[in-house]
């Protein structure tokens, strides 16, 4: 056997987390508020750790920015709370920050090729609409 059981063992304390950079600025944001000058990376970073704190965040490339083009300025806006209800609960198929059933590369490189298509929020409103559909069959379901 490869492994054992170690007893008695501290736990130490976590590191600090890379998206702790932009939890500050996050809890300074309004609705509609912005942050720019953002790689695709620092992007969905921001968002994700905004979506993970409630806030619905939505990410544009910025095509007419006068910077490098081949690494391309994208900026987050703070659009909101996401409704939090009983009804997404573990079993969705997925959601704008849950996208269950999809390849993890294909929505960034959707994003990334998406021009002036919106081809992930269309995606991520799609899957909203199918959550919602769910919630309501499950609530029938609850009822009968």
């Amino acid at each position: 056997m490869k492994w054992k059981i170690d007893k008695g063992l501290e736990i130490p304390p976590s590191y600090s987390s890379r998206n702790s950079q932009y939890r500050e600025i996050i809890a300074d944001m309004e609705e509609g508020d912005s942050v720019g000058d953002l790689t695709q990376s620092q992007a969905n970073g921001m968002a994700h750790l905004m979506r993970k704190n409630g806030i619905n965040a939505v990410s544009r490339k910025m095509t007419d920015s006068k910077v490098d083009v081949t690494e391309p300025v994208y900026r987050v806006w703070h659009d909101g709370y996401l409704d939090k209800t009983e009804e997404q609960g573990k079993q969705r198929i997925g959601s704008p920050t849950n996208t269950v059933g999809i390849t993890p590369g294909i929505l960034q490189q959707a994003e990334a090729h998406e021009d002036k298509h919106n081809i992930v929020e269309d995606t991520r409103e799609v899957f909203k609409k199918v959550n919602e559909e769910l919630a309501e069959i499950k609530k029938k379901e609850k009822t009968k």
